[in-house]
């Protein structure tokens, strides 16, 4: 998912993907050929299927920061041969980062709920830009969805939802 504001020429990818090759087609499909750069890539869960692509992204692109939950895993998605990284944050719920415009705030996780089972610690945000807000729950487990329903932190005009791999776990934020 690239959430581009036009009228600044900001760039932030909200996961990648497994193939880096796709997705920098994908990306030269919707920026211009000259923008290399991203303000930031924030990566939901250390999935193939959400980090995958982020080495080759790293080696075409002059990304500004990394943001990920305290899930860890990302390290698979970071160069190993010496070559310098971006800033990388840890972020959880109640962080927010204003980036070109557009607010990005972590509902989910809360700091220090890690759990066994990935998915329940998915990073889950509401990005909102002007007087539109949607909520990416990325791949949130039921169990996930429900606690953010039960704490009403949720409050958004529209729900992206991408369903990556088979056995997605769908619930309450879809009805």
């Amino acid at each position: 998912q690239l959430l581009r504001d036009v009228a600044r020429t900001g760039a932030v990818l909200v996961d990648g993907g497994a193939s880096g090759i796709q997705l920098a087609r994908e990306l030269g499909a919707v920026l211009p050929h000259w923008e290399r750069s991203l303000d930031a890539v924030i990566l939901t869960l250390p999935q193939d299927e959400h980090v995958g692509a982020v080495p080759e992204i790293l080696k075409r692109f002059d990304v500004a920061e990394i943001m990920d939950s305290e899930l860890g895993g990302t390290s698979q998605a970071l160069p190993q041969d010496g070559a310098s990284t971006p800033p990388h944050h840890i972020v959880h719920a109640g962080d927010h980062y204003d980036i070109d415009g557009v607010r990005f705030d972590v509902v989910s996780p809360a700091r220090g709920a890690i759990s066994t089972a990935t998915n329940d610690g998915a990073l889950v945000l509401v990005v909102t830009y002007g007087n539109t807000s949607f909520i990416l729950p990325s791949n949130a487990s039921v169990k996930s969805q429900q606690a953010l329903m039960a704490s009403r932190n949720v409050d958004a005009d529209v729900l992206v939802q991408v369903v990556i791999g088979a056995g997605v776990e769908r619930g309450d934020l879809l009805g």
